[in-house]
């Protein structure tokens, strides 16, 4: 007869972990099960009817990342799924899914019923789901014998993500700047934030939800969290009710009388004869997996804790005992009609096949948490009412069994030393939201109100009334106050990881490539750093050459009085600079090309790629555009959209949409043919030319403003060359005063202005004269150096 047992469902009882591991009652299912089961619910629509994501392999993955070199490394292949539906293209973020313990699925990166897919479509943010080694087609070995699980631990998972970002950011060309979000919850929301604390700089950061961190052994917390659960939804009259029936099948089961042996068949139908403590604490442990499961899927199951408790103080004539029996029996199947009571088949001999499984994960878990986490879910130290369960201790459920299947009888100190790498509850590490519930049985190890957190960057988000991972189902009409609120947490805090990267600013990438096309480069960095000295033959080299020596050049005019109103603004500037005094020093030096060349030199590697990439690699089409205040309708200039051509077959690199580089907005009343701030400009800001944009042939005061000229360079200072963006702007600038502020970091304005007082943003403001003799240039007191 088919048994049910602990150990043939997803793991032993004290390894369950509902991230991935299965339940211990009729409903089996994971995280993403539940998710989905909660999606059919709320009745949303699946996704994947209409898109199907295929399956995709990065190759080069490494099975040892501390590898000594003695050798030549093996390599595997490592599954991952990804959908760019929602991208907004460079700049944009990439949100990335961990699995854990579990099969990775194509649905999830575009799943409707999952809340990080909703803040990716806000973010329009390049969607990853990655699997984790060991699990589903991720293999890298050719089995799964203990030798081999050696290589499934959680640092060397951790490493295949960071390996992997480096992969996939090459592979898809996308910026080193990208920033990157990790969520996941359960096993893998350990990892999310371990991810963040072990790379602090790779990741922006993370949401770890229902993260059991403190990890231990005698995970004995579990199980009074679920008797606060049933409290919470049934009161003592639930709690007490069980208490009896717990105490009474203990009974039975350590009797040898055979009127109690005869009552234990009759009411739980043990699958085999207990002739051990062993089997004693199986058939516990089984009856406890039952509630464990019930509290775990809380939030998604048909039957919760509440239909536990209306069972146990239903007034339906049952004894205590008798209705333990009748909800143990909900566990039961045609095919899986007993009670599971033989310690060597369900807890060893299910675990012990080291064949390869793509669609099991018994052995690679349980491997796991005898290795470094422990996580033994046990009832006899307890303090609610399965302390009844008086078999069910860390000695059976654990230690033995860790020993029996893996030869590992050093527990304690392999979860010590993986403790005292991540600091439990004490990690230091910012940029980390830890999402849990009140009865979330895993909260007991996880972050909570309760936490005295190292960091103020992360936060905890403790969730009223909710169970495992519920923060990451989608949000939904119906969902209660608290759960609300979690997802407003959860979303500002992913806003203020992304900083300046607003849902808006994507949204508007989106529609300007929609409709103007946004080329992407096929370039990699190491074609890139073919440039030399010389002017290189090869195209690639070519392209560079002419965008570093032309700039960016424009092809609209751009001194029009179009009435047309679009109202974008320019991404958002990074920080600001530290203020300090006095402006730069402003020399003559060398042309664009070869002050570039020379700054990439004296980089390091890294650097040297970031600067490729910003002039190659972020390529969409921005616009600029002047805001239609009412009353200018007929003076306010409507700027069109810029293309910034670097070269004549139509590739493109658009500087202007990199919110890194400094931009400078040189101020003149004069039209440009009646002064020399053209050459003024190309003198301090060493531009080789600029695009003249100016129509206007008077030599008087222009009355309605105008972007004259607009090149760029760099301004020399300490013998370090900073990129500028020049804007210069003739005309009564006041009244296109918003798009400059908008547009520039910095402002040089003629003291012949008749405003000459004009700020920016508490920037950095320079007044100037020009004439054929001198310069002269005049500092606000106290003004920063934006540079």
């Amino acid at each position: 007869m088919v048994r049910v047992s602990l150990a043939t469902l997803a793991v032993a009882a004290s390894f369950y972990l509902c991230a991935d591991a299965k339940p211990f009652f009729l409903k089996q299912t994971n995280i993403l099960d539940q998710i989905e089961d909660a999606q059919r619910k709320n009745q949303l629509e699946s996704d994947n009817v209409a898109i199907t994501i295929p399956e995709q392999y990065f190759e080069k993955q490494l099975l040892d990342h501390s590898h000594d070199n003695c050798g030549e490394p093996t390599y595997w292949k490592q599954r991952y799924f990804s959908y760019d539906g929602s991208y907004g293209g460079p700049g944009s973020p990439v949100f990335l899914y961990i699995n854990g313990e579990n099969i990775a699925r194509n649905t999830t990166v575009v799943s409707k019923g999952l809340f990080f897919t909703q803040l990716a479509k806000k973010y329009n943010a390049y969607v990853i789901s990655l699997e984790h080694r060991f699990y589903g087609k991720s293999q890298p070995t050719s089995d799964m014998s203990t030798n081999n699980l050696k290589y499934l631990t959680a640092d060397q998972a951790l490493a295949d993500i960071a390996n992997f970002q480096d992969y996939f950011t090459q592979s898809r060309n996308l910026s080193s700047t990208t920033p990157w979000v990790a969520f996941s919850g359960s096993y893998p929301g350990m990892l999310a934030a371990w991810l963040k604390y072990l790379y602090p700089t790779r990741f922006a950061g993370s949401i770890a939800s229902s993260a059991p961190i403190n990890i231990k052994a005698d995970f004995y917390e579990y199980m009074n969290i679920v008797h606060r659960g049933l409290h919470y939804f049934g009161g003592d009259e639930c709690t007490n009710t069980l208490q009896e029936g717990l105490k009474q099948f203990h009974a039975l089961v350590a009797s040898d009388k055979p009127e109690d042996i005869a009552t234990l068949n009759k009411l739980f139908n043990p699958c085999s004869p207990m002739k051990t403590d062993l089997d004693r604490m199986d058939i516990e442990a089984n009856v406890m997996g039952a509630y464990q499961g019930f509290a775990q899927e809380n939030d998604s199951a048909d039957y919760g804790l509440k239909n536990v408790c209306a069972d146990l103080i239903a007034r339906d004539g049952l004894s205590p005992l008798e209705k333990v029996a009748k909800i143990n029996a909900l566990q039961f199947s045609p095919g899986s009609n007993c009670t599971g009571s033989d310690y060597q088949n369900d807890w060893v001999n299910s675990v012990s096949d080291i064949t390869t499984d793509i669609v099991g994960i018994n052995r690679q878990w349980t491997f796991q948490t005898c290795n470094e986490f422990g996580f033994g879910q046990t009832a006899a130290k307890s303090t609610g009412v399965f302390s009844e369960l008086k078999y069910v201790t860390v000695d059976r459920v654990y230690y033995q069994m860790c020993k029996d299947v893996f030869g590992i009888t050093d527990t304690d100190a392999r979860i010590a030393e993986k403790k005292a790498k991540y600091h439990g509850l004490d990690i230091n590490v910012e940029n980390v939201v830890f999402p849990s519930g009140t009865i979330d049985p895993w909260s007991a190890l996880a972050v909570d109100n309760s936490t005295h957190l190292a960091n103020p960057k992360s936060k905890a988000v403790y969730i009223e009334g909710t169970s495992h991972c519920r923060d990451m189902y989608a949000a939904a009409a119906t969902d209660s106050g608290p759960v609300v609120w979690a997802h407003q947490q959860i979303d500002a805090a992913v806003g203020g990881f992304l900083g300046n990267i607003k849902a808006e600013r994507h949204q508007l990438v989106m529609s300007i490539n929609k409709n103007f096309g946004a080329p992407t480069s096929k370039k990699s960095f190491k074609d890139l750093m073919t440039v030399e000295t010389q002017p290189p033959k090869n195209d690639v080299g070519k392209h560079l050459w002419f965008a570093l020596k032309h700039r960016l050049n424009l092809v609209e005019e751009l001194c029009a009085t179009s009435s047309s109103n679009i109202q974008i603004a320019r991404p958002t500037p990074g920080q600001r600079p530290t203020p300090g005094r006095g402006g730069p020093t402003l020399q003559r030096g060398p042309s664009l090309l070869e002050a570039l060349l020379k700054f990439l030199e004296s980089l390091e590697i890294s650097g040297k790629e970031e600067v490729f990439r910003l002039l190659l690699e972020s390529r969409y089409l921005v616009p600029f555009i002047i805001p239609d205040y009412n009353g200018y309708h007929a003076e306010v200039a409507a700027l069109k959209h810029i293309e910034n051509l670097v070269s004549n077959d139509g590739i493109m690199a658009n500087l202007m949409a990199d919110a890194t580089i400094k931009r400078v907005a040189v101020i003149s009343e004069r039209s440009a043919s009646a002064s020399a701030t053209s050459d003024w400009i190309k003198n301090v800001f060493h531009v080789q030319s600029l695009h003249c944009l100016d129509k206007t042939r008077t030599k008087n005061v222009t009355k309605l403003p105008c972007i004259s000229e607009l090149g760029w360079g760099f301004l020399e200072h300490n013998s370090e060359h900073t990129p500028v963006i020049v804007l210069h702007v003739i005309g009564d600038y006041r009244l296109i005063y918003p798009y400059i502020q908008k547009f520039a970091d910095a402002l040089v304005v003629d003291v012949g202005d008749r405003d000459s007082e004009a700020t920016l943003n508490n920037g950095y403001v320079l007044k100037w004269s020009y004439s054929d003799d001198e310069e002269e240039f005049y500092t606000n007191e106290d003004n920063p150096d934006v540079f």
